[in-house]
């Protein structure tokens, strides 16, 4: 899950779960080796345009996840940069901004937020401005009410490469948001002669 090749095409990075959910690399030769592994679970490696970083998600025990990045390959300079929620980093295709989405549990919603990145060309040291709103994703305040798509598996919104266009996925105005219930049919073969006609 999670499946992403690094600029070079040569790594790729996935998540496994072996307890937890964890970051792994795969290189060209099958060689495989952990990158992200603890307690908790990571998620949506993103590799930067340089290769030099990897914004991930963080998740802790207790269901929260946030937004982070690590140096790449060796997983270390960990640096958080949301503390009450955070999904979904993306870089600028040239490295110069990130984008993320950060909860705001004042407001119960969803903000895509951008930061400014700035990073050592040799890749030993990064610096993040401060957070700046762009526009409400989810929650109360978004733009017809509909929602868009804020966490799932992989990137699922892209950015122009000035950083001033989104491409996400939302959904349609007629459809209601997906239903927080789960039914269970016991004895499914009984169920299934009884509606089901039989040829």
């Amino acid at each position: 899950r999670d499946v992403v090749y690094m600029p070079d095409g040569k790594t790729m990075l996935f998540m496994a779960e072996r307890p937890d959910f964890n970051i792994y690399a795969l290189d060209e030769t099958g060689e495989e080796r952990p990158v992200l592994v603890s307690s908790a679970w990571e998620l949506q490696p993103t590799p930067s345009p340089d290769g030099h970083w990897l914004a991930y998600i963080y998740g802790e025990k207790n269901g929260q996840v946030n937004v982070r990045v690590a140096h790449f390959p060796d997983g270390g300079f960990q640096q958080q940069l949301t503390i009450e929620g955070g999904a979904s980093p993306v870089w600028r295709p040239d490295g110069k901004e990130m984008f993320f989405m950060a909860f705001v549990p004042s407001r119960q919603q969803w903000e895509m937020r951008v930061v400014s990145v700035e990073a050592d060309p040799a890749g030993q040291s990064i610096r993040f401005g401060p957070a700046q709103t762009l526009f409400v994703a989810a929650g109360r305040g978004t733009v017809d009410n509909r929602p868009y798509l804020i966490i799932g598996d992989g990137q699922h919104y892209d950015v122009s490469n000035d950083g001033s266009r989104f491409m996400m996925l939302r959904l349609p105005p007629d459809r209601p948001p997906p239903a927080a219930e789960l039914r269970v049919v016991v004895n499914w073969f009984e169920w299934l002669n009884r509606y089901v006609p039989q040829e």
